[in-house]
């Protein structure tokens, strides 16, 4: 139970872990699943994605890693001069005539 709760803590934060536990509480349901229920339905509500927990090794070459977001805007670009648009229609007129 505790290892389970711990996970959640990791995920969720402490604010948030201990208002569901709370929640559960409240309901009688004082278990760690009906926990994570509770937050997984918060989740839900407020439209963010599902949480994916990533188990990484101890190799610092893998903890250490930093991954740098591109620019977007060459994509944008694309789609404002209808080139990308333009490669788009084409692909489909082609599937639609090999129909």
């Amino acid at each position: 139970m505790t290892a389970h709760l711990l996970r959640l803590l990791d995920s969720y934060g402490g604010e948030r872990l201990d208002g569901s536990i709370k929640t559960a509480l409240e309901r009688g349901t004082p278990h760690p699943r009906s926990v994570q229920m509770i937050l997984e339905a918060a989740d839900q509500l407020s439209n963010e994605a599902p949480r994916v927990d990533v188990d990484l090794p101890d190799d610092p070459r893998v903890r250490e890693i930093a991954v740098r977001p591109h620019d977007l805007a060459a994509y944008d670009a694309l789609r404002s001069t209808g080139d990308l648009a333009d490669t788009d229609d084409a692909s489909a007129q082609e599937a639609s005539d090999g129909e």
